[in-house]
């Protein structure tokens, strides 16, 4: 089944995908082969809400595409030379290098251009990605210690609630009264609790 044919500047939406050529012509590219061959290839720079991409195929409308270029892998993008008439231009991504001719000078620059944008749109999202990542570990740490907040106050309540009970069941005096508890009041709990008692008995 052939795929629809998309122009510049048309956008669609596939699969729940948005998606724009954001620029399409035919280049020269070499074959990246022995004998190195220049071939014509349609190309084609897309926009999608998933990524940014360069396909290429054999002729315009043609179905399955030759090859894919991910945007974000591209390293560089720079004519074969310095020559002021230069129509050729190299995309560089990792292991290996894309040697291009356009049909002209203003469409090479036109080319550059559109993919250097491409990779400066791609660059902001992954900052705005990395603002929301980061926004969302502080909320976590928040939640979190809030929690640890809500734990604290539970159990400094159960503390209060049965220190309430030892105080109201005269357990202190017994305490205090026993020889064998004497050593024990030393223990910080026990310590604040005949402090409690002694001073609510002098009030």
């Amino acid at each position: 089944e052939r795929s629809p044919l998309y122009r510049s500047g048309e956008t669609h939406r596939t699969l729940h995908v948005q998606m724009s050529v954001v620029i399409s012509d035919y280049f020269w590219k070499e074959s990246n082969t022995f004998p190195y061959l220049w071939q014509k290839r349609f190309f084609q720079l897309f926009d999608e809400d998933t990524g940014h991409y360069i396909l290429y195929r054999v002729k315009e409308g043609d179905g399955k595409p030759r090859g894919r270029i991910p945007v974000g892998k591209i390293l560089n993008v720079l004519p074969y030379t310095n020559k002021p008439n230069e129509q050729r231009f190299k995309i560089i991504i990792p292991n290996r290098t894309y040697y291009m001719k356009a049909q002209s000078i203003s469409m090479r620059k036109n080319w550059e251009k559109a993919i250097k944008e491409s990779i400066k749109k791609m660059d902001d999202g992954g900052k705005t990605q990395k603002r929301v990542d980061s926004m969302l570990k502080h909320s976590v740490e928040d939640i979190n210690t809030v929690m640890v907040m809500q734990e604290t106050i539970m159990t400094v309540n159960s503390g209060l609630r049965f220190l309430n009970s030892v105080l109201s069941s005269g357990v202190t005096d017994l305490l205090m009264d026993s020889p064998e508890s004497q050593a024990a009041i030393e223990l910080p709990f026990l310590a604040h609790i005949r402090n409690i008692s002694i001073s609510s008995q002098s009030t």
